[in-house]
């Protein structure tokens, strides 16, 4: 699964659009979670695939948090 870039999804009551982008730093789940694990790892059925490799239109993508 991929989200589509420009796509908003919700996550705990906060929102998260999808962006063009390739570095991992840059996106809002680039974190660990309490036990350990990165938060992107953890909620990848929800995130869906980022790397460009792993995408079918080959285009990296970052989330940043929105307002709406």
């Amino acid at each position: 699964m991929e989200r589509k870039i420009g796509e908003i999804i919700e996550i705990k009551g906060k929102k998260y659009k999808c962006i063009v982008g390739k570095a991992c730093a840059d996106c809002i789940f680039d974190f660990k979670d309490a036990d350990g694990a990165y938060f992107c790892s953890e909620h990848a059925v929800i995130i869906g695939a980022c790397a460009g490799i792993a995408r079918k239109d080959r285009t990296g993508v970052i989330f940043i948090e929105v307002e709406e």
